[in-house]
């Protein structure tokens, strides 16, 4: 059983609800992601999204837009971003979920 199922079960059990915060990868760092992110689940959240940014998010809405340019223009790669997660997620009592949008994947394929 996954980290996310094991998650929900006990969420069920307990009849909660997931509180589950989104934050953009890089904005405005990575330092600071990886803070927020300890932060986050310090204070109980049940699980977190991290937004991986890309270059025309108009369809996520104004605010998640924003943060992606900032970041993108802070310089943060995908690269940078797992190397971030594979230093805070051991340290995280949550577990991360990733997002990006299935265009970038689907663009990427090898053909």
């Amino acid at each position: 059983m996954s980290a996310i199922d094991t998650l929900f079960k006990s969420l069920r059990s307990q009849g909660r609800k997931a509180f589950m915060p989104f934050v953009t990868a890089g904005d405005p760092d990575l330092q600071f992601t990886s803070a927020v992110l300890r932060q986050l689940v310090a204070r109980g959240s049940s699980m977190c999204e991290l937004g991986i940014p890309y270059s025309d998010p108009i369809a996520d809405g104004p605010v998640i837009q924003a943060s992606y340019t900032r970041a993108l223009g802070g310089g943060v790669h995908v690269a940078d971003i797992f190397s971030m997660l594979g230093q805070t997620i051991p340290d995280l009592a949550a577990p991360v979920v990733t997002m990006v949008s299935y265009s970038i994947v689907y663009r990427d394929r090898p053909r």
